[in-house]
C-alpha cells in the first residue's frame, strides 16, 4: 500500500492478498467470527495507543 497526499493507492498484491483472506473466510462460513475476533484486536491496540 502506498500513501500519496490524501489518496491511498492499493497495489494489486494488496488486493489479491485482501480478496483471498475474505474469500477463504466465506468458504469456511467463519467471516462473522472473524471479523469479531479481528475488531477486538483494534480496539485493544487502539486503546494501548492511547496510553
Amino acid at each position: 500500500m502506498e500513501t500519496s497526499a490524501s489518496y491511498t493507492y492499493y497495489i494489486e498484491s494488496d488486493l489479491m492478498w485482501f480478496y483471498g483472506f475474505w474469500a477463504r473466510r466465506h468458504n469456511e462460513g467463519n467471516i462473522k467470527k472473524v471479523r469479531m475476533i479481528l475488531k477486538e484486536i483494534k480496539q485493544h491496540y487502539d486503546q494501548n495507543s492511547e496510553e
